[in-house]
């Protein structure tokens, strides 16, 4: 699947899978938006965006689906995000 030029979104993108899905969708040139909790120990990287999000709050989610939608179409989304 090329991913290249296009905008991905991914949720629990602050650690463990969600980190992950952000890496290497950013490695295969998608511009990523990481949506989490807590964003401040996110590694950065080329292409991606982290954004402070619960997504359990719908305006939260909105404003970074708008924030993806702005740079390119958005053809990717992977939900990460969970508690233990």
């Amino acid at each position: 699947m090329r991913i290249d030029n296009v905008s991905a979104v991914v949720s629990g993108a602050g650690s463990g899978l969600g980190r992950a899905t952000v890496a290497a969708l950013s490695a295969g040139g998608a511009c990523v938006f990481g949506l989490d909790i807590d964003v401040s120990n996110a590694p950065e990287l080329d292409n991606v965006t982290y954004v402070k999000a619960d997504v359990t709050k719908e305006d939260e989610v909105r404003r970074a689906l708008g924030m993806a939608t702005d740079t390119g179409p958005v053809r990717v989304v992977v939900n990460c995000a969970g508690i233990g």
